[in-house]
């Protein structure tokens, strides 16, 4: 069995560490774009009467208290939710 030095070992892991802070950096940055769409899409909710939202199963505040939310929180999944009640 060879031991490793701290400079080999050093070398094997580094890549390995960076590979993974870049894939949840990478993840993180998805997520964002994600909730930044959906905010877009979710803004033309503001647009509608309130018989179009009863239709979809919202109200107007279901729409105000998703935008409430912080700007990092997707407002889609509030609105999902209410939906469904």
């Amino acid at each position: 069995m060879t031991a490793l030095s701290p400079t080999r070992l050093v070398s094997r892991l580094l890549p390995r560490s960076l590979a993974v802070a870049a894939a949840g950096i990478a993840m993180r940055v998805r997520r964002m774009a994600e909730t930044i769409r959906h905010r877009r899409e979710a803004a033309a909710l503001g647009g509608f009467n309130d018989r179009m939202l009863a239709d979809i199963g919202l109200s107007r505040g279901d729409v105000i208290d998703a935008f409430a939310e912080p700007p990092w929180r997707d407002p889609t999944e509030l609105l999902v939710r209410r939906s469904a009640e």
